[in-house]
Parts: structure tokens; C-alpha cells; sequence
């Protein structure tokens, strides 16, 4: 009996082995992957095929400033993104004296992003001709304006007509030098403040001397024939363009030295320029930038104009050494007198409005110091220096 029941045992274990395997000999059901998307070639879900999607930057501050020609700079700062955002263009859009600019970016979806915010710093010309009149700007969600006020008699083409002509010089019967400006000129313009400080910086740091014995003499309005800016350099191509820009020349007390630049920003220091050939401006008119640096309370004269320091209004400056979204800016708060009488009173600020204009004149902030302590203690009104510059205003 024991021996029946053990034999029932093993015929049980071996039928049970066997079930594994269907009785009808079929495979069983494989996995089809259908709630597997890697490799999914379907291509009717459009939203996103190649794992990126545009957006527009943060737009912080948008600073307008009028050139010689007319045109219209913009000056624009804020915050591109984090790490997995890359810059993609500028787009322009002009209906009227109404102007749209759009910057943009690509943003990578789906994927981790190290939280690093990408600072946007740039000038961009705008398109074209603006006649005097009132212009509204908007670059993304940033709204601003600028009046152009007269016309310097140089016309520049609008950029979708390839077939205007520029105004050009006298034929003298000479044969222009490829490397030398179209239209040299003997008028005095101021360059935007951003321009300004990087020249004055340049040109202290190669001269081995302190900003504030360095000051511009001339500014020349100029086209140059190419991208080079009148100062190629060997084995560089350069764009073949018109691109209008100015002779500056620059004193820093040990030598003279004269940069080529353009309106929207570049600049380049030209060594084999003579700075003898830089027409100085006239005796009667104030010339284009003098940087002269003063404290709280100071009082400077410059061309018979008494320029105050009279105080510090704000300043949300980032300290030294720390990673902000917004560097900050810092406001000054001025007073012009001339014989006694005095003719306005202005507050500068060194991000949104570091250039106003008070009566015949236009003062420019060029530098405030000194920086931020990283341990973000406050500086006392004697701590406070600036530098600025005083021109001629546009004649109206």
C-alpha cells in the first residue's frame, strides 16, 4: 500500500513539471512592447519632434538711444535661462512708429536642467530709417520709447532694399583704399554710454593708467566699407557690408590712441592710424566725452558748466563675488548751474538711464564706485565716486 501511494506521488510531481507548456503545443503570448514608446516611429504627435521648444527670454531693462544716421539702438539686458535654454535669434517687426522686437530661445524638454541662470547683455540696431517723430518699442514684455529729433542729412538704406544708395563723397579722381571709411566726416557725435565705458577701459588698461586720466577727445561719425572697421587684420576675412560706426580718438595722458568702432557695439584698437589725422572738435563746442570723477558734494566746472554730486538716490547693485539675476544699478542725483544760475537738475541712474539731457547739454554717467561688498555692507555717502562725461545736446 505504501509503495501504491508513493509511485501516485511522483505521477503527480511529473504532471505538474509538464504544465508549464500549453497541452496545444502553441507558444505562449509574447510582449509586443505596445506600451513601449523607445523607437516609436509614429510621427502624428507634432508637439514636440525634435525635443526642443522655442521661448521668449526674460527681458529685464531696454535702454533706446538715437546714433548720428538716425538709427535706433537698443540696448537690452535680462536672463536668457537656465542651463538647458539656448539662445535663438532676434526677430524685428515694424508697423508705423510702433516697433516689436522678439528674442527667443530653445529650450530642451524632458530633461534635467542645472538651475545656472544664463545672462542676455546685448545691443541690437533696429531695421531701417526713423524720421523725427515718437517711436514705441516693445522687446518681448518690456514696453519703451525714444523721440528722434533731427536729421544729420545721412540716409541709410532700410534693410529690405538692397537697391537704395548711400550718399557718398566728392569724386576727388582717387581711388578710395579698401581698409578706409566711404565717408569720413569732421561732426562730433557722442557713442552710446556702454560703448563709451569700454573704450575708456580699454585704452586705460593698455596705457597702464587710471580711468580717470583717460578721456575722449573726438568722436567722428564714419562708414566703414566692410566689417573689418577700417583696420583689417592679416589672414581675417571680413563681411563685405556697409557698417556705420565712428574714429574715436582717446588721451590718456602718456598717448593718444584711436579706435574704430561700430554703432552697435564693436570697437577695435588701430595702432597704424596717426592720431594726428583725428580732427579735433572746435573751440566754441564741448567735446564729446571728458570723463572727470567726483565724489558726494563735489563740484566740477567743465566748459563754464558747474556740475554737483549731490547725492546718492538708490543702489540695488550685486555685491562682488555673488551670482544675481539682475546686476542692479545705482541713481545719482545732479545739479548743472552756469554763472550762478542754474539750469536743471537731473537723476542718472547706471542701468536704465545712465545719459540725459539738462538744457544745451547732455551729461552721461560713465562709472560708479566703488562695487558691492560680498559681505553686503552699506557704504556711507563719502564711499560714493562717479565719473561722467559732458557734450553738446543734438541742436534741436
Amino acid at each position: 500500500m505504501k509503495k501504491l501511494t508513493f509511485l501516485t506521488l511522483i505521477l503527480i510531481l511529473l504532471l505538474t513539471a509538464c504544465g508549464g507548456s500549453a497541452s496545444d503545443g502553441t507558444e505562449p503570448a509574447r510582449d509586443t512592447g505596445s506600451n513601449n514608446n523607445t523607437g516609436n516611429t509614429d510621427t502624428t504627435d507634432t508637439t514636440d519632434q525634435s525635443g526642443q521648444e522655442q521661448v521668449k527670454i526674460y527681458v529685464d531693462t531696454v535702454e533706446a538711444t538715437v546714433a548720428a544716421d538716425n538709427s535706433i539702438d537698443l540696448h537690452v539686458t535680462g536672463t536668457i535661462g537656465d542651463a538647458c535654454n539656448t539662445l535663438e535669434g532676434v526677430a524685428q517687426k515694424r508697423d508705423g512708429n510702433n516697433v516689436t522686437v522678439t528674442i527667443t530661445a530653445l529650450r530642451q524638454t524632458g530633461v534635467a536642467c542645472a538651475e545656472l541662470a544664463q545672462l542676455y547683455d546685448e545691443t541690437i540696431r533696429l531695421d531701417g530709417v526713423f524720421e523725427p517723430g515718437d517711436y514705441n518699442i516693445k522687446v518681448n514684455d518690456i514696453a519703451s520709447s525714444v523721440t528722434v529729433d533731427t536729421q544729420t542729412g545721412v540716409t541709410m538704406p532700410d534693410s529690405n532694399d538692397n537697391n537704395t544708395s548711400l550718399p557718398t563723397a566728392p569724386d576727388s579722381g582717387v581711388a578710395p583704399r579698401d581698409d578706409q571709411p566711404t565717408q569720413p566726416s569732421s561732426e562730433q557725435i557722442s557713442l552710446p554710454p556702454t560703448l563709451t565705458k569700454e573704450i575708456l577701459a580699454d585704452a586705460a588698461q593698455f596705457a597702464n593708467t587710471d580711468l580717470a586720466n583717460t578721456k575722449i577727445l573726438a568722436v567722428l561719425p564714419t562708414e566703414w566699407p566692410d566689417a573689418s572697421l577700417g583696420c583689417p587684420q592679416p589672414d581675417q576675412m571680413y563681411a563685405q557690408m556697409i557698417t556705420p560706426g565712428a574714429r574715436v580718438l582717446v588721451n590718456t595722458g602718456a598717448k593718444k590712441i584711436v579706435y574704430h568702432t561700430s554703432l552697435s557695439g564693436q570697437f577695435v584698437r588701430c595702432d597704424t592710424v596717426d592720431p594726428n589725422s583725428i580732427p579735433l572738435p572746435k573751440d566754441d563746442a564741448i567735446a564729446p566725452t571728458q570723463p572727470t570723477k567726483l565724489g558726494v558734494g563735489d563740484t566740477i566746472t567743465i566748459d563754464g558748466v558747474d556740475i554737483t554730486f549731490v547725492e546718492v538716490t538708490e543702489d540695488s547693485r550685486c555685491p562682488v563675488g555673488v551670482t544675481c539675476v539682475w546686476e542692479g544699478q545705482v541713481g545719482v542725483k545732479l545739479t548743472l548751474n552756469t554763472q550762478n544760475q542754474l539750469v536743471g537738475e537731473t537723476t542718472l541712474t547706471s542701468v536704465r538711464a545712465p545719459q540725459q539731457t539738462v538744457g544745451k547739454h547732455t551729461v552721461t554717467l560713465v562709472e560708479v564706485g566703488p562695487p558691492l561688498n560680498k559681505d553686503g555692507s552699506a557704504l556711507t555717502a563719502n564711499d560714493y565716486y562717479i565719473t561722467l562725461t559732458l557734450t553738446d545736446a543734438p541742436a534741436q
